[in-house]
């Protein structure tokens, strides 16, 4: 993702994952330079979904393994039956956009 890239982030990747029953899934990876400047895409990308009519239904404080928080995540449910997920986690800041109800396995399921 250039774009993102060109915008600070060390590094962006987006993939689409879909299922052998047609359920797709967009997930958007981006690195940044330190957790501070991750922490700082939640805001800005949570309040532009909500202006798109997505609802915040829930935010999380995620933790390591040692107990120290690392991050937010937030679910936001759109009017559409979208569910979207971001979430800062040390030097990264991630996006999971799905159909409603897989968004918090796929989420769940990340080996990060």
């Amino acid at each position: 993702m250039p774009q993102v890239v060109s915008s600070g982030a060390v590094d962006a990747r987006q993939m689409i994952y879909a299922s052998p029953d047609g359920v797709q899934v967009l997930h958007i990876l981006t690195a940044w330079s330190s957790p501070e400047v991750a922490n700082q895409q939640l805001q800005p990308f949570s309040e532009e979904l909500q202006s798109q009519g997505f609802e915040l239904q829930k935010e999380i404080r995620l933790r390591n393994d040692e107990g120290q928080e690392v991050g937010t995540a937030q679910i936001l449910a759109g009017k559409e039956g979208e569910e979207v997920i971001v979430w800062t986690d040390d030097v990264l800041f991630c996006v999971v956009d799905t159909p409603k109800g897989y968004s918090v396995d796929f989420f769940g399921d990340l080996p990060y």
